[in-house]
């Protein structure tokens, strides 16, 4: 007789003291009786998928580095506005540390979604497989890939998950094809590629948190597998690390 089942532990480590090893595993239990009674003569454990969660420490510090933008956004807010006539060493250095601040937020945030993406199609596919789904683009891993393991998926193009999906995948090229504006004798020579910039980037910022969260969510709201429910334990342990550092 066979049994299945999954063991979630933590990796947590508080002030230097051990606490749980950390892992998401699947195991195949095995239980033998002999002919003819139902007394157990023996068990076999047998590991059929598991994942580091290493993505876990993206996750957390993505969670550190919205805080800290939003505590330099909050001091900006309180400043008059960034003008010559205005413009001291220590304004300035804060619209700089704000800036600092966004970019780590979507270097971090675009990290965190693709390494959600990769443990999914992971989960899903062979070695061979994954070896030719994982050159898909940034968008295809969530607009497209799920659709070859799940019937009837969608991921419409006209909600604030895909417009946020969107604009991270925008802000994170810039930054890590990052193109200067070149000018010579006043005339521009290249006209440069940097992160833009919404009105609302602040709040869209704040989303960028639970964005690997929301596009998991909305996969699993397709897919009833485990694959998802994996992913969803990972971000449960760092809803628990949070409550713990807090």
């Amino acid at each position: 007789m066979d049994r299945f089942f999954r063991i979630d532990l933590l990796d947590i480590r508080i002030d230097g003291k051990y606490v749980h090893l950390y892992g998401l595993i699947s195991w195949k239990v095995s239980i033998y009786y002999s002919v003819g009674s139902t007394e157990n003569r023996g068990m076999k454990v047998t590991e059929i998928k598991s994942s580091s969660g290493y993505q876990t420490y993206l996750h957390l510090a993505l969670d550190d580095a919205v805080a800290e933008y939003q505590k330099v956004q909050s001091a900006v807010a309180q400043q008059p506005p960034l003008t010559e006539e205005m413009a001291t060493p220590e304004l300035t250095m804060l619209r700089h540390s704000l800036e600092q601040k966004r970019a780590t937020v979507i270097l971090l945030s675009a990290s965190c979604i693709e390494a959600a993406a990769n443990l999914y199609l992971g989960l899903k596919s062979t070695s061979e497989q994954f070896a030719v789904l994982e050159r898909a683009t940034f968008l295809e891993n969530w607009t497209v890939l799920p659709s070859l393991f799940v019937s009837g998926y969608t991921f419409p193009k006209d909600g604030e998950l895909y417009q946020d999906l969107k604009r991270i995948h925008a802000r994170r090229n810039a930054l890590a094809h990052l193109k200067e504006k070149v000018s010579f004798g006043g005339v521009i020579l290249h006209p440069g590629s940097l992160p833009e910039s919404a009105g609302d980037e602040h709040v869209f910022l704040g989303r960028c948190r639970s964005l690997p969260k929301r596009l998991i969510s909305h996969i699993a709201s397709f897919d009833k597998t485990e694959a998802p429910k994996t992913i969803q334990t990972i971000l449960a342990a760092v809803d628990i690390f949070r409550e713990m550092r807090s």
